[in-house]
């Protein structure tokens, strides 16, 4: 088996994905990326401006182009990934044989906290009745990964902290 040296962090939105793995990535020296922002950067629009102007597909689209480039080039490294990355085809294939994996849960109640707090989450939508909705059509895909890691009374440094000692176990 190919050694994991890069940590995925996935989940759903609001989970704290980008915080806690930047925070990973300080504690270890390691790179970090954030799919969104690379997407972001790649359209030269924001995410919420992408689903506005161009829908959810070519979003879709441009964030697993962004993620199965990043896997094969990086090393070392700590990847944030959006909360739908996984959906594509062959994604979550991709995530394990190439990395340790994590996935970030919370609570409905944490997640429409802080996903209301944030704004610019486009899926989420003006009710938080929406954030049930996805929350439920990902579930499925979110379960079947390793590491899973309830962050609803956790701090980021709590966060980043049982994803070090994961990795650390691991490699």
């Amino acid at each position: 088996m190919k050694k994991r040296k890069n940590i995925v962090i996935t989940g759903f939105m609001g989970t704290g994905k980008t915080t806690v793995g930047r925070e990973v990535a300080g504690r270890l020296g390691m790179k970090f990326y954030d799919t969104d922002e690379m997407v972001e950067a790649r359209c030269e629009m924001s995410v919420a401006e992408i689903f506005e102007r161009f829908g959810e597909d070519r979003f879709r689209e441009v964030e697993r182009a962004v993620f199965s480039e990043l896997v094969e080039a990086v090393e070392d490294a700590v990847i944030s990934t959006g909360g739908g990355t996984l959906l594509g085809r062959g994604i979550d294939d991709r995530m394990l044989d190439s990395s340790m994996v994590c996935c970030l849960t919370a609570s409905v109640e944490v997640l429409k906290r802080r996903i209301v707090e944030s704004r610019s989450r486009p899926l989420a939508g003006a009710a938080t009745g929406n954030i049930e909705s996805l929350l439920r059509q990902r579930e499925r895909k979110y379960a079947v990964l390793p590491n899973q890691i309830d962050t609803s009374e956790l701090t980021p440094e709590q966060g980043a902290t049982e994803i070090i000692r994961i990795y650390q176990s691991a490699v």
